[in-house]
């Protein structure tokens, strides 16, 4: 496997961990990553500490290209790229807070995404 680097290896542990621990399918498709067994669309985004064993709030989850998903999963890791935890926001109302980022290029905070969030994990 060729990768680009430690925000791939993040990427796709992310999805891995999710599609473990959720029992989801993964479908690598643009606007999603997964299904869950109910047949909706999970679009993953993960976060590895850059500094320190927790994912900084302050930090960006990256951006929403499209919506094309029916809720996202953020997972988080510590400092040794083990699952630290997992939550989970609905389409609805992630497209607000993307929609009010001043950069278009930057996503949605971390603490954004913990505060209309429920952690699953």
């Amino acid at each position: 496997m060729v990768t680009g680097g430690a925000r791939d290896i993040t990427r796709l542990l992310g999805v891995l961990y999710a599609c473990t621990h959720l029992h989801l399918e993964e479908e690598d498709t643009e606007g999603y990553d997964a299904r869950d067994a109910d047949g909706a669309r999970v679009q993953i985004k993960s976060r590895a500490p850059e500094v320190g064993h927790h994912v900084n709030p302050v930090g960006t989850v990256g951006r929403f290209t499209n919506f094309k998903f029916d809720y996202a999963l953020l997972v988080t890791m510590d400092g040794n790229y083990e699952l630290d935890e997992i939550y989970r926001a609905s389409r609805e109302d992630l497209e607000p807070l993307q929609a009010r980022v001043r950069n278009p290029a930057r996503g949605v905070r971390v603490g954004d995404f913990f505060r209309v969030g429920t952690k699953v994990i």
